[in-house]
């Protein structure tokens, strides 16, 4: 939440999943392409939470207001969870052999795994204080 400003945020029901966005039905209100994940790029890493039919999440108004982006933020209980960790080798180092990029490569992997893991202990934590 920007500044601790709850305004934004409200708690609604989950009507369907599409891929990484849901329909939400709020005080009447049908908001349909609520994304699942904040950041929407050509990055295939993610963590991708899919919330249950008919449960209860937190939605987050991006546009503060004008009712326009929404984010899921918080989940009551969840159908799936995907863990995307992509690993690039980029072969056109010449001056390397293969073995000594595969081991830069798997130090690299385990860090961002180690991290991934930090960021899920985190999500994990605060789910189950829902």
């Amino acid at each position: 939440m920007v500044g601790g400003d709850s305004r934004w945020c409200f708690t609604a029901k989950v009507k369907s999943v599409d891929g990484e966005v849901c329909s939400v039905e709020t005080e009447g209100l049908t908001l349909t392409e609520v994304r699942l994940r904040a950041v929407v790029n050509s990055n295939k890493e993610k963590i991708l939470i899919t919330p249950k039919k008919d449960s209860c999440v937190l939605v987050y108004d991006m546009t503060m207001g004008l009712m326009r982006d929404f984010v899921v933020v918080s989940y009551s209980c969840f159908a799936s969870f995907s863990l995307v960790i992509a690993l690039i080798v980029y072969l056109n180092k010449v001056e390397k052999s293969l073995y000594q990029i595969f081991n830069e490569e798997k130090k690299r992997c385990y860090k961002e795994t180690i991290s991934y893991l930090c960021a899920l202990i985190f999500l994990f934590s605060t789910l189950w204080k829902v």
